[in-house]
């Protein structure tokens, strides 16, 4: 029988092994969008993003892998030390205003997403996100319908979801003006 040799690991190869480890990681999550259109370029031409420092990544990366564990704790506590190493991108702060709406913060979420849309006020995976929060969690129709028309200019193809959603939120807006009841701003 013919055995096989195993070389040691040295301290070269378990770094060299830990920064493939994270640039999958990192690509791995920039993948797990589940937003239709996300990763598809704007029709608005702005196609540069916003990359994210090592350490706002790590923290980012903590927190998803606190998520997975059903830590909310160790999440939030990342999620806050990727803010304090100042996270700027619009991919980093719509996985931390999910966890908030997740956490019932509607509030806080709300204002992350703005200030994702702040700095890039084209990003579609912000409006389709903030037009949830809207519709779904805070029933601000109005705001919703914006935000979901603005996503679907922004996308390569519109998404039949996002346009259902559209045609059923003007519907019944339009039943609440002829009934001459409040539409929920």
């Amino acid at each position: 029988m013919h055995s096989r040799k195993t070389l040691p690991l040295n301290r070269l190869s378990i770094k060299l092994c830990a920064i493939i480890f994270f640039c999958v990681c990192v690509l791995a999550l920039s993948a797990c969008s589940s937003i239709p259109g996300a990763g598809s370029s704007a029709k608005s031409g702005i196609k540069k993003q916003l990359t994210e420092s090592r350490p706002v990544q790590n923290s980012l990366v903590k927190a998803l892998q606190a998520i997975d564990k059903n830590d909310a704790v160790a999440a939030a506590a990342a999620f806050d030390e990727m803010i304090k190493k100042g996270a700027r991108s619009p991919a980093s702060l719509n996985h931390y205003a999910i966890y908030l709406r997740e956490q019932w913060q509607l509030e806080e979420a709300e204002q992350v997403y703005r200030r994702a849309l702040e700095v890039s006020p084209h990003d579609a995976m912000t409006h389709y996100n903030l037009g949830i929060l809207y519709d779904l969690y805070l029933g601000k129709s109005e705001l919703a319908l914006q935000h979901y028309r603005k996503y679907q200019t922004i996308v390569e193809q519109p998404d039949k979801r996002v346009k259902a959603w559209i045609m059923d939120l003007e519907r019944r807006s339009t039943i609440a003006t002829e009934n001459n009841e409040e539409v929920p701003s």
